[in-house]
């Protein structure tokens, strides 16, 4: 019989997400006593405005934060983050198979320090993507998908290992209805954390679910907990929301996962 100390065990057996040597370093503030720089978000929508992708051309009466081009299939939008701006979500317009037009995520991207110093090289950097997902031919449902299992486990497990969040840790998948929607849970080291508006974070859950109708894969990430003087485990408002296609790469729908994760 082999015998292991515990932390060969913990390394090499039961990882869940402990392994922090696998991790990418965590962003560090800068030690200065300069002023915070906010993020120009309106500059950089200015910037965009005025660059075309393809034959494609920038739509009137955007809300703020929000740009868009075309309006057919094949449209492209990019939205900043409500919360200041923390990560800029690019999606594709395509229609189900129920015939109904739906935003696939196809891109997530942090907004790190770096970019409020330098809003030119964010300008730069989203356009590029722009231009790679406008040149990518158009996301279709699919009536018979059996790929949910898979992509669960390797989204779990991308989060597990690449995730900045020092504060979650890895604890299993649930299968609520095999091929159709699984619940991959993050526990939250020590007791819980405060979170805004005098309340507690105790899990994190990502709900992936595919519907047979529309052919579409819905990925939710909702935050459990409730006031810090009560124990009760309550489902708050999802901080994202997105919408996939099967014939999306896995590793494509996997990252823009883990920014929002990371975003949070």
């Amino acid at each position: 019989m082999i015998k292991y100390r515990f932390s060969d065990w913990l390394s090499e057996y039961a990882d869940f997400g402990l392994d922090l040597s696998k991790r990418p370093k965590i962003p560090e503030m800068a030690n200065t006593d300069d002023p915070l720089m906010p993020l120009e978000v309106g500059s950089i929508i200015k910037s965009l405005r005025g660059k075309n992708l393809g034959q494609k051309y920038t739509t009137p009466n955007n809300f703020f934060g929000e740009l868009q081009w075309g309006d057919q299939d094949g449209a492209i939008k990019l939205t900043f983050s409500p919360m200041g701006g923390n990560y800029v979500v690019l999606k594709k317009l395509i229609h189900d198979l129920e015939g109904d037009p739906k935003w696939v995520c196809k891109k997530v991207i942090e907004v790190k320090n770096l970019f409020d110093e330098h809003p030119n090289k964010l300008t730069y950097q989203l356009h590029e993507s722009l231009e790679e997902i406008d040149r990518e031919d158009i996301d279709a449902p699919a009536g018979d998908y059996k790929g949910l299992q898979r992509l669960v486990i390797k989204i779990s497990g991308d989060l597990r290992r690449n995730t900045t969040q020092k504060i979650f840790m890895y604890e299993g998948i649930r299968v609520v209805e095999e091929n159709y929607k699984y619940i991959t849970h993050f526990g939250v080291t020590g007791s819980g954390v405060q979170a805004a508006g005098q309340r507690r974070v105790d899990q994190f859950a990502i709900h992936s679910e595919y519907n047979k109708k529309s052919g579409l894969i819905k990925i939710t990430g909702t935050v459990l907990g409730d006031h810090i003087d009560k124990h009760r485990w309550i489902y708050s408002p999802s901080t994202f929301i997105e919408c996939f296609s099967p014939s999306q790469k896995e590793e494509e729908i996997s990252k823009a996962v883990l920014g929002h994760f990371n975003s949070y």
